[in-house]
């Protein structure tokens, strides 16, 4: 059974040195970023190791927390990743670091981490956004899976705690790998501010313009990507003319996306904001009524997801419409906070059904929220740091 988690905190004894490798932008890493954060303000001296190709490389130091960003001379295939292995190793043995604690980002970074641990005797913490051996990423590449699986299988067994982000997840992790009270949860859920600061004007005017047109409006905040129902949602829209949609984010399938706006010809209803900084995305949140939550169930890693955008949408007091997948389905179900759409055909009248109950499904948003956000997560990822004292 895994480790039941108190939510009271505790001060560092002795101010101790971690060491997180993460192969990605931190900048943009937001778990990375809100976990290293936290460790600073728990009193922990936290230097974190992040490596991306097509990136500035440089060293400094925000929110007490400090960061080596590399960048990679390779954008893709094998010699990425042995390039990003061979580069956190040297990184932090070349440094002048003497860490207590190895915090690992996920598989990618697992091998050099292992060697880290042992050379500098330290604790060592996996920590695992996804289901890894089940991402996309590996979707008809059956020997990258079975070596990824191989290597995960091989070197997890060094690891002193593993977290992962919800107990599907969890519950695989010991059942594949026979752990017994390492596997801890710590969900990935933002924790809103009451106030936004330096909203610009451009934004704020974009979207009072746009929702006049409309009774509600409905948004989806980040990547523009195949296997988020995206397209669902648009087509949905060509019979329900009263509801604008925003779309606040960029990806791949951009322009696959804005082509089948104007093949339907519903360029009015639909607002696409691009990329935004968090407090302007939050900012749009807070201005509709829905948010959507959809994923399809494209591989296994997809079928377990808890995206971060359902507590943000929830704590921006909106009604939830998501997918039907275990993780998204039980708290949207549980709290009452929205609808879950079985299948594809079922997308417009579930919207149907939530606009006409908008307002119960916003007063259950409080609960929710008061329940999963950073704050209390942060509080669990804590007392994982501190069972590794004993």
């Amino acid at each position: 059974m895994r480790k039941t988690l108190s939510t009271t905190t505790a001060t560092v004894d002795q101010k101790k040195t971690v060491c997180m490798l993460v192969h990605s932008f931190y900048l943009n890493d937001s778990r990375v970023k809100r976990s290293a954060t936290s460790l600073v303000k728990f009193g922990y001296d936290v230097h974190v190791f992040a490596f991306w190709p097509s990136c500035d490389s440089f060293e400094k130091t925000i929110d007490g927390v400090k960061i080596y960003q590399q960048s990679l001379a390779y954008s893709g295939g094998k010699k990425r990743f042995l390039a990003m292995m061979w580069a956190a190793k040297n990184a932090v043995q070349n440094s002048t670091l003497k860490p207590d604690i190895i915090h690992t980002h996920d598989l990618d970074t697992l091998i050099p981490a292992v060697y880290l641990a042992k050379k500098f005797k330290t604790k060592l913490i996996y920590d695992s956004h996804e289901w890894n051996t089940g991402s996309i990423h590996l979707i008809n590449k059956k020997k990258e899976q079975l070596i990824w699986a191989f290597i995960e299988k091989a070197f997890i067994r060094f690891c002193d705690k593993v977290i992962t982000v919800n107990d599907s997840i969890a519950n695989l992790f010991e059942q594949q790998y026979s752990l017994s009270n390492h596997v801890w949860v710590v969900r990935n859920f933002d924790q809103i501010p009451t106030a936004l600061d330096e909203i610009s004007p451009k934004i704020i005017e974009e979207i009072a313009n746009f929702k006049k047109g409309f009774e509600h409006t409905i948004i989806y905040g980040g990547y523009i990507q195949e296997g988020r129902g995206l397209s669902l949602l648009v087509k949905s829209l060509k019979t329900n003319s009263k509801l604008g949609c925003i779309i606040a984010g960029d990806g791949g399938y951009m322009s696959e996306l804005s082509e089948l706006v104007d093949k339907l010809e519903i360029q009015n209803q639909v607002v696409f904001t691009g990329m935004l900084p968090l407090n302007e995305l939050y900012y749009c949140y807070k201005q509709a009524d829905i948010g959507y939550c959809y994923i399809e169930p494209l591989s296994k890693s997809y079928e377990l997801a808890l995206p971060n955008k359902l507590s943000q949408y929830v704590q921006c007091e909106l009604a939830v419409l998501g997918s039907n997948l275990v993780e998204i389905a039980r708290l949207i179900e549980k709290y009452e906070v929205g609808i879950v759409v079985k299948d594809e055909q079922d997308l417009t009248i579930s919207l149907q059904k939530i606009l006409q109950n908008l307002a119960f499904y916003k007063s259950k948003c409080k609960s929710f929220a008061s329940n999963f956000n950073w704050e209390n997560e942060s509080i669990k990822l804590h007392q994982l740091y501190k069972s590794l004292d004993g």
